[in-house]
């Protein structure tokens, strides 16, 4: 496990922090080095009205190695949207959906036991979602109505 650890903050550091992997999954190592995984929900554009992506953070290099299996450097290259589709369904990622007008809406959705909660962002508070929603529409859907009071 060291051997990967180490690999992957040489790499990290190569790419001066962030690396953007040839399936549009973009690592990113922070200061404190954390990491955090961000790319668009299988299938979706961040250039659409309303955008769903997908996200993943960790607090440690080993953390992150261990999440997803990596064995060797040239394994951060097969991490894909639908790997970081699957974390979520395991309530290991979230699910940011966002209204991308002049005045940016957003809601982060993460999974709890067998609850889904979202919250707005920035600073918003978190509250329950009655269902658990697994399909772009519906948070799409979902984000659009809760932010219609105040956007419209």
């Amino acid at each position: 496990m060291k051997r990967i650890v180490r690999a992957i903050e040489n790499w990290m550091e190569e790419y001066i922090g962030v690396y953007k992997n040839p399936h549009g999954v973009e690592i990113c190592q922070h200061i404190d080095e954390s990491l955090s995984l961000a790319c668009d929900w299988p299938g979706e554009s961040e250039e659409a009205p309303i955008s769903v992506s997908l996200a993943f953070e960790c607090e440690t290099t080993s953390e992150f190695a261990e999440s997803f299996g990596l064995l060797q450097i040239t394994d951060l290259d097969k991490i894909t949207p639908y790997t970081v589709l699957e974390m979520y369904k395991k309530a290991k990622a979230e699910v940011s959906c966002s209204i991308n007008d002049y005045n940016s809406y957003s809601l982060n959705f993460r999974i709890k036991g067998n609850k889904l909660f979202a919250t707005a962002d920035p600073g918003g508070e978190e509250h329950e979602v009655r269902e658990l929603i697994m399909n772009p529409d519906h948070f799409k859907e979902y984000t659009f109505n809760y932010f219609r009071p105040i956007a419209l």
